[in-house]
Order: structure tokens, then sequence, then C-alpha cells
């Protein structure tokens, strides 16, 4: 393999394509850069595909033709919906080939905190757009970002990566952390479901280490955890058909949703589940307030994953959100199994658990993909020698 210095060039092209993809969604509302941002992402997305060949041509033919035909049909995809989500997920998984999880992690701490300050600050400067919205009173402020939730999520993105980190070494230091990030995004933000997922993964941590990991030893815990992607898939779909139906219990867990599951149902009216899904005619909060137009959103993952990117892609995800869950069940990962537990059971309100930038253990499938023998033991050996975070 080529190097550069000490880094290999796979290894390198995977770290620089990434840090200009986070850039680009970190800077968005930044005045006078977007065009220049929208740039930087395609010029990543060419320079993750090139990676991606560097990696699949070292691997045996059967996958070399499945993973060619994964980003065919990923590439098919953002023809259709004119999103990059599910195209960048799969040149990023395939791209970072030998490179362990956690050192991906602490690369994304490294540049998602100066990122999220320096919006921030340029946000108090009045450099980025405003996006207040307001709720019973609260004022909520954006940050720096399109919404305010969209700041929050980041986060906590930040928080749940550094606990995982700290995995069996967390104590109540990590605890106050925690509590300290929460205090943030009720103040600015008042985001419910970021504050929610953020004391779910708190809790869930804390008592499977106190509990010696019993929490999560059960066959029907374990099945749950497996299922969970169509288990809530399911829920979406009925939800959103109670609701069409006209039933009053449902039209009270809206209200609840902030109007979340009335929209699922409104758009799902507007379009057809096909093979390749649908470009959905969405309207941002910021879109809604700069044009005049009704805000038009789809929060829940899951019916816009069926609406968006259509049957064939939505049974991918199934099966390897599945796969996914099993595999940390299998090699006992406690700790990251309960994080994504607990993303996916949020995509219910936010569609957060399927953006790498905001989900970085989505790159877990990394592991699975180039899977051998060996991959244990080396894992093993690895976590033997790396230090952890703030030890």
């Amino acid at each position: 393999m080529n190097k550069i210095g000490n880094v290999k060039l796979n290894v390198l092209i995977f770290y620089f394509s990434y840090t200009l993809i986070l850039m680009g969604v970190m800077f968005r509302q930044v005045y006078g850069i977007s065009g220049l941002l929208e740039k930087i992402t395609q010029i990543s997305m060419v320079l993750l595909l090139v990676n991606c060949v560097i990696n699949i041509n070292k691997i045996n033919i059967k996958k070399v033709l499945i993973l060619y035909l994964v980003i065919l049909l990923a590439t098919i995809t953002k023809i259709v919906t004119g999103t990059n989500t599910i195209l960048i997920m799969c040149l990023l998984i395939i791209g970072c080939r030998n490179i362990e999880l956690k050192k991906i992690i602490k690369y994304d701490l490294c540049i998602k905190i100066p990122f999220l300050v320096i919006v921030c600050i340029l946000y108090f400067l009045d450099l980025t757009n405003v996006n207040l919205h307001y709720r019973n009173g609260i004022v909520r402020h954006s940050m720096g970002f399109s919404n305010p939730n969209v700041f929050s999520t980041f986060i906590l993105a930040i928080v749940v990566e550094y606990l995982y980190l700290r995995d069996k070494k967390i104590n109540i230091r990590d605890f106050i952390i925690a509590i300290g990030a929460i205090f943030v995004i009720d103040y600015y933000a008042d985001s419910r479901t970021q504050i929610l997922s953020l004391v779910a993964v708190t809790i869930l941590l804390f008592v499977n280490k106190n509990t010696k990991k019993i929490l999560f030893n059960n066959k029907i815990v374990n099945f749950i955890t497996a299922n969970i992607f169509i288990i809530l898939a399911i829920a979406s779909l009925m939800l959103t058909y109670s609701y069409r139906q006209g039933n009053e219990k449902i039209y009270v867990l809206n209200e609840i949703a902030s109007g979340r599951i009335r929209r699922m149902a409104e758009i799902s009216e507007k379009y057809d589940i096909n093979l390749f899904g649908n470009k959905l005619e969405l309207v941002t909060s910021l879109q809604a307030k700069l044009t005049g137009k009704e805000q038009v959103a789809l929060d829940n993952v899951y019916m816009y994953s069926v609406l968006s990117y259509g049957i064939i892609p939505f049974i991918g995800i199934c099966i390897l959100a599945r796969k996914y869950m099993k595999n940390t069940i299998k090699e006992k990962e406690d700790v990251l199994r309960a994080i994504m537990l607990i993303f996916l059971i949020a995509g219910l309100m936010e569609r957060f658990c399927i953006e790498v930038q905001c989900n970085i253990f989505l790159l877990y499938f990394s592991h699975i993909l180039y899977e051998n023998k060996e991959s244990i033991k080396r894992k093993e050996e690895i976590e033997g020698e790396s230090e952890y975070l703030g030890g």
C-alpha cells in the first residue's frame, strides 16, 4: 500500500474526505461560503470513491461485485432523491477499511469540537443565519445551524462519542459532563429528543457497568435489539395508518410529538412507495422563514427511508441494521449496542441516526464488512494497548 510518511494513502484520503464532509455540514449556515462548501463536498465524494476502489480491489471477487453493486444502488438513490446521505454513508463505510472505530472517533472529536465552537462564535458575531424557534414561550436558538435540533444533535454526538471512549472507565465525572451538555441543550435549543437520548444513553451505560453487563445478557432483550429497526419501522407505518384512519388516541400522541405523525400521514398520502424512492419536496424551518412557505418536514427516519429511498434500499437498510445489532451482540459490544439502540429509537422523532456526520458509530459496519478470522483477536490486542480519553 502506498504511504505518505508513515500514513497509508487510503487512511489519509479517508480522514481528509471525512473532514471536508463534516465541514460542509457544520458550516452550511455561515454567510458567503455555501457555494464553496457544496464544491468541497463534491470533491470529498470523488476522493472517497477513489479510496473505495483502492480498498475494494484488495478483497475477494465476490465481495468486490457486491460492493460495486452497493455503490451503484447508492448512486441511483442519490440521483432519484437528490440527497447524499446514503451514498456518503456507503463510501465512508467502505473507505475506512482497517481503521479502528475508536481511532476514527478520537479523530472525529478532535475536529468536531473545534468546528462546533467556531460555528457558535460566528453565530454570536452575526456571521451565520439566525433561525429562532418558539415553543410555549421559549426561544430556541439555532446557534449557527439550520435548526436548534441540529445544534443539539452535534452536542449529543460529541458527548456520546466521549462516553463511548470512556467505556469501562466511565465514572461520576462523565455523568457530570453529560449533565452539563443537557443543560446547554436545554438552555439554548430546548431539543427534547436530544435531551432524552443523552439521558437514556448515560443511564444505560452506568446501569450496564454497575450490573456487570447483566442488562444485555438476555435472550428477549437481544431479540428486540437485533430487530429494533424493523420493529420501529412497522410501528411508524402503523402510526401513520392509524392517524389517516382518524384514531383519536393517535391524534393525542401527535400533539405530544409536535405534529410529526400528522406530517407523516400527509406526506405518505402525497407520494407512492416505489422501488427507488421519490424526491421529497420538503421545506425546512429556515427555508419556510426565508420564503414564506409552510414548513414541510418528515423527521421520522423510518417513514423517510421508505418514501425517499424506496423499497429496495429500505429492505437493504433493514437487513444491514439487523446485521449490525446482531454483530454487537456476538462480539459483546454492549456500549455500542446501547448507543445505537437509543439512536434508532430517537429515529422515531429525528433522522440523525442514519447520518454519519452525526452518528459516527455507523462506521462499525466497516468492521463487519471486512471481518476475518483474526478480527476479534486483533481488536482485543489493540484495546489492551490503547489509551482511554481523559484517563
